[in-house]
């Protein structure tokens, strides 16, 4: 946890051996996912400015930083729906956590919306979104407040 730079090892099944495949400009990776047939990993705290987050995506021979999400120092969770890309991230105050794009390249936070008002943590709290699901064709993101509260959010993104 909070040590990187992070090394990336694969296991080369033709050598029988794991071989170093990178060095992630992160403090740590939480996860990976696979996203139209490429390999993504989320970035949590880039040893760099925090003034934008990380994903990075594996190409032929390497991993490509995507240096991209607004006010995203930490980059817990990665989903395409729709053919758009969300990422989840942890923002302090009116930022919103979750940033959307529909080239990989520029993204932008989005509120949540419940019973038509944008949802607004507040001044100095820490609001994250650790993870994404869909349920029947919509999608959801988990967030927590820093103050505990575990909070639902919906679908609908302004």
């Amino acid at each position: 946890k909070n040590k990187g730079p992070v090394n990336i090892w694969r296991y080369d099944f033709e050598a029988d051996e794991w071989k170093n495949d990178g060095l992630l400009q992160d403090e740590q990776i939480e996860r990976f996912y696979i996203i139209d047939g490429k390999l993504y990993a989320a970035g949590c705290d880039p040893k760099g400015s925090w003034d934008k987050g990380n994903f990075y995506v594996r190409n032929e021979n390497s991993w490509n930083e995507k240096r991209v999400l607004p006010g995203g120092i930490h980059n817990f969770d990665i989903i395409e729906f729709e053919g758009k890309l969300f990422a989840g991230t942890g923002v302090v105050g009116d930022d919103f956590p979750v940033a959307v794009s529909t080239n990989g390249e520029i993204f932008e936070q989005v509120p949540f919306v419940k019973n038509d008002r944008i949802v607004v943590a507040g001044q100095n709290v820490i609001n994250r979104v650790y993870d994404f699901f869909t349920l029947n064709d919509k999608l959801y993101a988990y967030n927590r407040f820093n103050n505990g509260n575990i909070c639902y959010m919906g679908n609908r993104f302004v």
